[in-house]
């Protein structure tokens, strides 16, 4: 029988398909939010989106879950997987196309393969505004849709005809279909809730990911790591055909970091600040130390327990945790591999995880500075001298250019570290020391984000479309931004060729020891995913601390997961490392690259957890 009571919420999956450019995103866009976009202004669907929507059908409060996918036949392997669990498909043609009714058949043929015969099925008709060019009667389809056993409608989701009665008929033959609501043992297949905070932003549950979903997004997270190697690869291309050398690598990447960071951190960071969303930023803020500090205790930990060089350490502890997650946001973007937990705009939920990432960013960033030569164990001379660390990217302290072309030879992901020497100092100092290290431009860059968003009028005339500075100084500082994270992943393959030329010149120090890469490894792709998940998903699913964005839970998950930072090199040249000795960290930091899509695996992972956070915290 149907769902009954009055006090629970029914909810429903609906799937809209058919040919691209049919209307099916405008008629979505039209019933949800009561907007339509000319055709000039629409773009294609990459992917699927996603929108939630209440309604009242026959006195039951009814949540729509609607997935809008794509029609272009190269994203049919994307959108097949989202079929499971539907109860209503709604299959849209344009009345004035007859290739887009002439499809119609091959999309039933994917419906037989796909769901079962009770699923509710509605041919529409839209684009009737444009009666003066129509292709396709309305007799001869309204045949076709009987022989398909398929409710029938025409509409316009330009004048807004038909549209919500669209929407109305499904649910309606939904709710009255029992096959839909019973799999033959009395259990309910369409998970009801009677709310809580469970399922995407508006309150739709999702039960796990299904086997094919789980593929799909395995294969989005493959494409998204393949595609930072091939950036990669990229560098290192330029490196061999002689476009940028190692010196010229270390400037571009002074440039990243002092200039194209901080814009990037000021713009998705301020834009996504507010007096009211403040608090959805403590966590991360609590987080990026908290994950910190247990990756520290995990590499110290191993690095006694098996006796492993100094180097492991801080290996260990500090991953890349700035371009490499920016470029695989992107990927993910463009794969649709996010959009199950993106709460219905894909576009906007990346953007969050981008300023979610940069201010964890920021923050590891300036602890590996302070922390990774004491985590490396930075020599002292025998007159008990303490060397001192500074950045040459802080612009707060100067030293001669030989110099700083000396060190620059190995710099890594960020700007060499230079050092200086002075006499021992006391706790006071050591105080002051650490504290100095966040005067640096990324982060003085987040601070001014953070400045500008909390205070009404600024965040209005420099973020919202209408503000006075947004269509000049803000978009010319995102354009900029949006170079850093290409440049510095470009600038790891020019260093990875740099270290090949040198193994070929006859500086090869020997193969790289087997027990401290396995030992790094296997921490920074498994063993600290296999704490970091659990721990969010804890705080997902079983307590308050975090909001209910499962993009902020992705995104905490993945911020202590991957590959180690190149800095890496950087800190092995202030360490007064043998020249053997840093062969062996640029050898294993290639490595590290190369098993990149390994990341996968946390990928998938984590966002099955954010699925499950959301069915069980309801």
């Amino acid at each position: 029988m149907a769902p009954t009571g009055s006090q629970s919420t029914i909810n429903v999956k609906l799937l809209l398909i058919g040919n691209s450019s049919v209307g099916k995103s405008s008629l979505l866009l039209r019933f949800s939010d009561e907007q339509w976009l000319p055709e000039d202004e629409s773009s294609a669907t990459i992917g699927v989106d996603f929108r939630v929507h209440k309604m009242d059908v026959n006195g039951k409060k009814v949540k729509l879950s609607i997935w809008d996918t794509a029609g272009q036949e190269r994203f049919r392997t994307i959108t097949s997987s989202y079929y499971r669990g539907a109860q209503g498909i709604i299959l849209v043609y344009d009345v004035s196309s007859r290739e887009s009714f002439d499809a119609l058949p091959r999309w039933y043929s994917e419906l037989e393969t796909y769901v079962s015969d009770s699923v509710v099925k509605i041919l529409v008709g839209n684009k009737v505004d444009k009666e003066f060019s129509r292709q396709v009667p309305t007799a001869e389809a309204s045949a076709f849709a009987e022989r398909m056993n398929s409710l029938f409608i025409e509409a316009s989701a330009k004048m807004s005809v038909n549209v919500k009665e669209t929407f109305q008929e499904v649910v309606e033959k939904i709710i009255d279909t029992p096959a839909l609501w019973t799999n033959g043992t009395g259990q309910s297949k369409a998970q009801r809730t009677d709310g809580g905070r469970g399922g995407v932003p508006g309150g739709v549950q999702v039960v796990g990911l299904s086997e094919e979903q789980t593929d799909h997004t395995f294969v989005g997270s493959l494409e998204a790591a393949a595609s930072v190697l091939l950036t990669v690869f990229y560098g290192t291309l330029a490196g061999y055909l002689g476009l940028v050398n190692n010196k010229s690598a270390v400037h571009l990447s002074k440039l990243a970091v002092k200039l194209f960071m901080p814009c990037l951190l000021f713009v998705n960071v301020g834009s996504g600040i507010s007096t009211d969303t403040i608090l959805k930023f403590a966590p991360i803020i609590i987080w990026s130390f908290g994950y910190n500090i247990i990756s520290i205790v995990l590499g110290t930990t191993a690095t006694k327990i098996f006796r492993l060089p100094g180097w492991v350490t801080p290996a260990i502890t500090f991953n890349n945790a700035t371009s490499l997650p920016l470029l695989l946001l992107q990927s993910f973007s463009a794969s649709g591999a996010l959009t199950s937990i993106s709460g219905g705009d894909l576009s906007d939920a990346i953007h969050r995880a981008e300023s979610y990432f940069l201010i964890n960013a920021a923050i590891s960033n300036t602890l590996t500075f302070s922390l990774g030569p004491t985590l490396l164990k930075v020599n002292t001379d025998r007159d008990n001298d303490e060397p001192i660390i500074e950045r040459e990217h802080t612009d707060l302290v100067y030293v001669e250019s030989s110099e700083r072309e000396d060190v620059a030879e190995d710099g890594g992901e960020s700007t060499p570290l230079i050092v200086k020497r002075k006499p021992k100092s006391s706790w006071v100092h050591s105080i002051r020391y650490f504290l100095y290290q966040f005067c640096n431009a990324p982060f003085l860059g987040a601070c001014l984000g953070v400045f500008v968003g909390l205070i009404n009028p600024l965040h209005h005339h420099f973020f919202d479309k209408d503000g006075v500075f947004f269509a000049w100084l803000t978009v010319s500082l995102s354009n900029v931004g949006n170079l850093f994270a290409s440049i510095q992943v470009i600038i790891v393959g020019v260093k990875l060729h740099s270290t090949y030329e040198k193994m070929q010149q006859g500086q090869d120090s020997g193969s790289i020891p087997i027990t401290p890469t396995v030992c790094v490894l296997l921490a920074r792709f498994l063993i600290i995913p296999a704490i970091s998940i659990p721990i969010i998903y804890g705080l997902a699913a079983k307590t308050h601390l975090l909001s209910d964005d499962p993009i902020l839970w992705f995104s905490m998950m993945m911020m202590p997961i991957g590959p180690t930072a190149l800095r890496l090199t950087a800190l092995a040249d202030v360490s007064k490392a043998d020249e053997q000795e840093k062969m062996v960290v640029a050898k294993f930091l290639a490595l590290s690259y190369l098993v990149t899509p390994l990341i996968s695996l946390s990928a998938v992972a984590s966002l099955k957890a954010c699925e499950i956070a959301q069915a069980g915290a309801a």
